[in-house]
């Protein structure tokens, strides 16, 4: 079984009327939603390849034509379904970051968002836009990895709030934070998956710990 991403919807809806016709409005208002979880379940219990339009139009009690007047094709629904898992994932992310300094915020949201990157749901995800990359030859730029717009947004946000910051470095933090980010979260999480760096508290830790003292010498507000 394939670790799936939790939906806090737990949304099914009831079957369509064997009259045919337009659902309910309020029925309406659930499909789409209604349709990605399902979907997302399928393609990752299953597999893509082993995943078919048929096999989603009965799971979630559709017909087949409205998932192709939706996402016009399997890989249109398979794209929309990781933007839906990703966006899920970056949902439970909390905005209240502890820490009493600039530096300890930073640090407890790269360690949030590093043990996200590698969690079960999101790894599987992760595993599906492979697949969808190895035969698209690219990844769509929309879709929101782990260092989505709302990771590096909390990254700057923290930014902002350090103290004696001229506001002509506070315009430059805006670029600052997605390199930050990329240093912190990305270069941690690569490490760990090819296993340079082992998967626990200490040695996580004490990379995000030596990255930011490298950084504290360009920011020197990160010092403290």
């Amino acid at each position: 079984m394939s670790d799936l991403p939790s939906s806090s919807s737990g949304r099914r809806l009831p079957p369509r009327s064997a009259r045919g016709g337009r659902p309910p409005q309020d029925v309406a208002a659930q499909l789409g939603p209604h349709i990605l979880d399902v979907a997302l379940e399928q393609f990752l219990t299953k597999g893509p390849e082993n995943t078919s339009m048929d096999d989603i139009a009965m799971a979630a009690s559709v017909s087949k034509r409205t998932l192709y007047a939706r996402y016009e094709s399997k890989m249109g629904l398979l794209a929309a379904c990781i933007r839906w898992g990703f966006n899920l994932q970056m949902a439970s992310l909390p905005t209240d970051i502890p820490g009493e300094t600039v530096r300890q915020r930073l640090f407890h949201a790269a360690r949030l968002l590093l043990d996200l990157s590698l969690s079960p749901e999101v790894l599987a995800l992760a595993r599906l836009a492979e697949w969808v990359s190895l035969r698209q030859g690219d990844m769509p730029k929309n879709f929101p990895f782990i260092r989505s717009y709302k990771g590096v947004d909390l990254f700057h946000a923290i930014l902002l709030e350090a103290p004696g910051v001229p506001e002509q470095q506070k315009e430059e933090l805006r670029f600052i934070a997605p390199l930050l980010f990329d240093l912190l979260v990305i270069a941690a999480h690569l490490r760990v998956v090819w296993r340079e760096l082992d998967n626990n508290p200490e040695d996580k830790d004490g990379f995000l710990e030596h990255t930011l003292n490298l950084v504290a010498a360009g920011l020197p507000f990160l010092a403290g």
